[in-house]
């Protein structure tokens, strides 16, 4: 989970901002949870006074039972010439294996989104890994 910042900001970089985005990811789980909601992507960008967090909040089932990657998936899955029943798609790629979970429509290149199925740590694809493994 990392350390916790236990000192006075002053200054911020690569390593505290870091540590912030993880810590208010940690926080923000339990009030999305308790909504049904999923704390999605986080990314944002910084300076050396000033720190904007981008965070993603995802419906964590529909009120079908679908997870919100599923049904994300199913709408854009065409895009890499899959079938809404791929969602999940297993393959390797260079020896390690991945689980699609999300296609991505503005990523031209790499519409692709798997985790890597040891870890879950999510990666981008070229549409043309799932043809060769096909």
């Amino acid at each position: 989970m990392g350390t916790p910042i236990t000192t006075k900001i002053t200054a911020f970089d690569r390593t505290i901002t870091s540590a912030l985005g993880k810590e208010v990811r940690r926080l923000l789980e339990p009030f999305a949870e308790r909504y049904g909601l999923k704390v999605g992507r986080q990314g944002g960008n910084y300076d050396a006074t000033m720190l904007k967090l981008t965070l993603e909040l995802r419906v964590a089932e529909t009120a079908d039972g679908r997870s919100g990657e599923q049904v994300e998936f199913e709408k854009y899955c065409f895009i890499a010439g899959l079938k809404p029943e791929d969602f999940g798609l297993e393959f390797a790629y260079s020896g390690t294996d991945y689980r699609v979970v999300v296609i991505a429509p503005k990523r031209s290149r790499n519409p692709v989104i798997a985790i890597r199925i040891k870890d879950g740590k999510r990666f981008v694809f070229p549409r043309e890994v799932l043809q060769r493994s096909a």
